[in-house]
């Protein structure tokens, strides 16, 4: 059994990313041997309304398409980290199975941004919200 391990990402300039349309996303970072990184994306769905949109937090694991058919089953726990001591946004734990067709899980609405921005909310430090997902693969399955 192995023990979960926390990936951290501090998406920056949280307002330009609120009102854009791009996807980022954190270094990978290699967990018992598998790639995984978080990837954010801003779900608008009124477009001048940037404010009634979300934040979708998603964790990316890299199955290797090439050598092998991989599939990863993995418990994980997405979570909005209060910088003043607050109470953290979390999600989850989730098992789900990651594979090539299926690269990513997660959630599409995590946390509106009008909750996220607001002034004494704790979450943003420095134009910045930290995100974190904890990481514990459970079973990796080689098909080759």
């Amino acid at each position: 059994m192995t023990l979960p391990v926390t990936i951290r990402y501090d998406l920056r300039d949280i307002i330009t990313f609120a009102k854009g349309t791009s996807v980022r996303s954190s270094e990978w970072a290699v967990v018992n041997g598998i790639p995984f990184r978080i990837y954010c994306e801003p779900i608008n769905e009124r477009q001048h309304d940037w404010l009634s949109g979300y934040l979708g937090v998603y964790l990316d694991c890299f199955c290797d398409s090439k050598a092998a058919s991989t599939s990863v089953e993995v418990k994980y726990t997405l979570r909005v980290v209060s910088q003043n001591g607050g109470e953290d946004i979390v999600k989850g734990p989730k098992i789900d199975k990651f594979d090539v067709e299926f690269p990513a899980k997660g959630s599409s609405h995590i946390v509106n941004f009008s909750q996220l921005l607001q002034p004494n909310s704790g979450f943003v430090c420095n134009n910045a919200v930290r995100i974190e997902i904890d990481v514990e693969p459970l079973k990796v399955l080689w098909i080759c």
